[in-house]
């Protein structure tokens, strides 16, 4: 099933090639056509323009230069103030429905855990989230990463990447 017209909020470690072949391989394998990427970094210095350049190369050539690319800083360690964070972040627009896609793959394991609460949240919140629909929350596990973590989405074996999609997991 494809997901389009989507938030897509990424939670980025320092690993540019994990943060780009983790939108990359949504875009390919789960069909997911984000009109806004949000990169969730633990510190400003991370925020590189190598990464952006590269997102915007993905988003030009898979999504015909489509979708708005936004960034914010959340903490690398406090975990109760990025799930507030991300509440206030995704109420901005509540008054417009919202289907939202998570990805936790690049981010710091803190920060991850972050993403997963408050996906638990909006889905034990109905009420208070009503406008926002959580499509996915994605892991994608990479076999063999010593081998391929620092090449392209395009250079690893699709056998070699593997989606764990939380969501089946919750229903």
């Amino acid at each position: 099933m494809s997901v389009e017209n989507c938030t897509y909020w990424i939670l980025c470690g320092v690993n540019r090639f994990s943060i780009v072949n983790s939108i990359w391989a949504s875009i390919d394998k789960k069909k997911i056509i984000p009109s806004e990427i949000v990169l969730l970094f633990s510190d400003k210095e991370l925020i590189s323009d190598k990464i952006k350049n590269s997102i915007q190369a993905l988003v030009d050539e898979f999504l015909d230069g489509q979708c708005k690319i936004n960034s914010g800083i959340i903490s690398e360690w406090e975990i109760k103030k990025n799930i507030d964070m991300l509440v206030d972040l995704v109420m901005e627009k509540s008054d417009n429905k919202k289907t939202l896609v998570i990805d936790i793959t690049p981010g710091r394991k803190t920060m991850s855990i972050s993403g997963v609460l408050f996906a638990i949240k909006i889905l034990r919140r109905k009420e208070q989230f009503k406008n926002i629909t959580l499509q996915h929350i994605i892991y994608w596990h990479l076999r063999d990463s010593e081998k391929y973590q620092n090449k392209w989405y395009s250079e690893i074996p699709r056998t070699n990447f593997n989606c764990v999609d939380l969501m089946e997991v919750f229903q």
